[in-house]
């Protein structure tokens, strides 16, 4: 009888010890790793194209410009169709400078317009005079942005910026399926920098893109003569790390 109970003993201890080890390398819901596994701290993030409408070689550019001192201000809208819900993150866009003494300054910021569509083929008007676009659903000033020179010609740039929480402001939401208008202008002061313009894209989808110009006497939204589109792409960050750790934290609520 001994023998036995001290066998039974015997083999309980070895269970408890061994179940003491493999608690040791077992991951707990207090810190979501156990000893021995890996977690990449760099975020693999990668930029997902919501709508791109791609630059041309030699094109022509539409002035798309505000400036407060000489009161020239113009604008030029595209319109694009949100195929999800995803919201704006990144915006990339092409244009060029004329009427200035090269080489070219760079604008210190941006104005980001983001329109509904009415439904005729132009963002709508405000009924100001002079006139001005209608009210946009959404505006964000970039002054964080990159620069790149285009192999498209003299002054022409490629430009990009993110839409992260930081100095240009939150992320823009979208509809699936909605039609939006887009307008991007440079604050820039003509008299010494001269004009900055808008490229054009290779073709049309959905409406041709229109100018707005009221001092040259373009007081209704316009057709350029080029009949095209302007060249932007517009971004969401897909980040499957920020994925699993969401989908961690919700496993952890269900234990609390």
């Amino acid at each position: 009888m001994k023998t036995k109970l001290m066998f039974v003993l015997m083999a309980f201890s070895i269970v408890v010890w061994a179940g003491a080890g493999l608690a040791a390398d077992r991951p707990t819901l207090s810190t979501g790793a156990g000893q021995g596994d890996v977690y990449n701290p760099e975020p693999n993030r990668a930029d997902v194209q919501i709508w791109c409408n791609g630059n041309v070689v030699n094109t022509t550019a539409l002035a798309s410009q505000l400036d407060v001192n000489y009161p020239f201000e113009a604008w030029v809208a595209d319109d694009y169709t949100s195929p999800g819900d995803e919201a704006i993150e990144k915006i990339q866009w092409w244009g060029g400078f004329f009427n200035h003494t090269a080489p070219a300054v760079q604008p210190g910021s941006w104005i980001i317009s983001i329109y509904d569509d009415p439904g005729n083929c132009d963002p709508g008007l405000a009924g100001t005079d002079p006139e001005t676009p209608t009210a946009p659903l959404f505006q964000r000033v970039i002054t964080a942005f990159t620069t790149s020179p285009d192999l498209t010609g003299a002054d022409d740039y490629e430009y990009s910026a993110v839409l992260d929480g930081g100095a240009n402001g939150d992320a823009i939401p979208q509809d699936a399926g909605r039609v939006y208008w887009i307008s991007i202008q440079a604050f820039m002061d003509f008299a010494t920098l001269g004009q900055w313009g808008w490229n054009a894209a290779d073709g049309v989808t959905g409406c041709t893109s229109v100018q707005l110009f009221p001092l040259l006497g373009t007081v209704t939204w316009t057709l350029p003569a080029s009949g095209l589109d302007r060249a932007f792409c517009l971004y969401y960050v897909d980040d499957p790390i920020a994925v699993e750790a969401s989908t961690w934290g919700s496993v952890k609520a269900l234990f609390k």
